[in-house]
């Protein structure tokens, strides 16, 4: 798409390509707070699949840069519906002393995901065709999309959402099936707590999203959300997207070849899936506060190490190319333990269903 040629226009349209799904995510995290509630969950997931679904039909079918900006923000449109609803989903049918282990899974599975797709990418890569090698992966997610689409209404809805709705021996019914011991009398306790949380929501004065924003009520609901919003702004400031997102940038600035920095940036995406291995454990049995001052502590210490390798590695080029070699050995270490305690604490720390 004309978008190729290394220059400094090329490289910040890529960048802005990649960048504007992330506004299309915003987007759509915005829209499911407005009508989630009212449609339901699973309603919500798919109407973020029909987003998707266009925007991967779009993004593989692009033919210009204008178009494929467009298709990003349509994608990241889905992904914002899928991303915002269904950890709230996954935690409304959960028990709450398995709340954390569900949302870890869920992570497990997505980032499961993005290992397959970029391994996909990679043999892609390896192909003749140049459009192929893009093309394919982003239209190939359209089977995953549909099926999830189809699949959905299968599901258990929220209790929480039903029992807002009146439907409460609906949403009786699912809770006794989502329990391991669905003893009556826990099934009732948990309904009713269900009942007085949403009586207590009616009886505030915050019904919207300027309110909850500049409205002051007795349920400190701004507080909570600044708290919940801030704790999800200060995950992305930990550079973790954009680590995922230029591996393999990072990994040649280190001084690999163009194919081992793919392959690299590849094993760090199946580390950082095995870190989750640990969140599973830790969510529910370390606690949120923990992780997040452990995880938030091992990463800046890494990110120091790692800027003075870095560095190392700049004023050694052409000056000792072995010490060059080792130097980068190190920063691609640092990476590779950056995003293993990312994915162990912070990564999983869904705080806002307990605010």
């Amino acid at each position: 798409m004309g978008a190729a040629s290394g220059s400094d226009r090329d490289s910040a349209a890529v960048g802005g390509i990649v960048s504007v799904w992330f506004g299309g995510f915003a987007i759509g995290a915005l829209m499911v707070g407005s009508y989630a509630d009212s449609v339901g969950r699973l309603k919500t997931v798919q109407l973020g699949c029909l987003w998707a679904l266009l925007g991967a039909a779009l993004q593989a079918s692009a033919q210009n840069i204008t178009w494929m900006t467009c298709a990003r923000v349509i994608g990241g449109i889905g992904c914002g519906h899928l991303n915002t609803v269904v950890p709230i989903w996954t935690s409304e049918l959960a028990d709450a002393t398995m709340r954390g282990t569900f949302v870890a899974v869920e992570f497990t599975l997505a980032l499961t995901a993005s290992t397959l797709v970029y391994w996909m990418e990679y043999g892609c890569s390896k192909t003749q065709s140049e459009a192929f090698a893009w093309r394919f992966p982003l239209g190939f997610q359209a089977i995953f999309i549909l099926f999830l689409m189809i699949a959905i209404p299968f599901y258990p809805e929220s209790p929480r959402h039903l029992a807002k709705q009146g439907k409460l021996d609906e949403a009786q019914e699912i809770l006794s099936q989502c329990r391991v011991h669905p003893e009556p009398a826990k099934i009732e306790q948990e309904m009713q707590g269900i009942l007085a949380a949403l009586h207590l929501e009616a009886s505030s004065s915050v019904q919207s999203y300027w309110s909850m924003l500049f409205t002051k009520d007795r349920l400190h609901t701004r507080r909570r959300i600044m708290l919940a919003g801030g704790i999800q702004v200060l995950q992305k400031f930990t550079g973790i997207d954009f680590i995922a997102a230029y591996a393999p940038e990072m990994f040649s600035l280190a001084g690999y070849s163009s194919n081992k920095s793919a392959l690299l940036a590849g094993g760090n995406f199946i580390s950082y899936t095995a870190s989750l291995a640990a969140a599973i454990y830790l969510a529910d049995h370390f606690g949120r506060r923990k992780m997040m001052l452990t995880g938030s502590s091992a990463m800046g210490i890494l990110l120091v190490i790692g800027g003075v390798l870095a560095h190392e590695v700049t004023k050694s080029k052409f000056l000792d190319p072995g010490k060059t070699q080792q130097y980068g050995a190190g920063v691609a270490a640092i990476l590779y333990l950056y995003t293993f305690a990312y994915g162990s604490t912070w990564l999983t720390t869904w705080y806002d269903d307990k605010l």
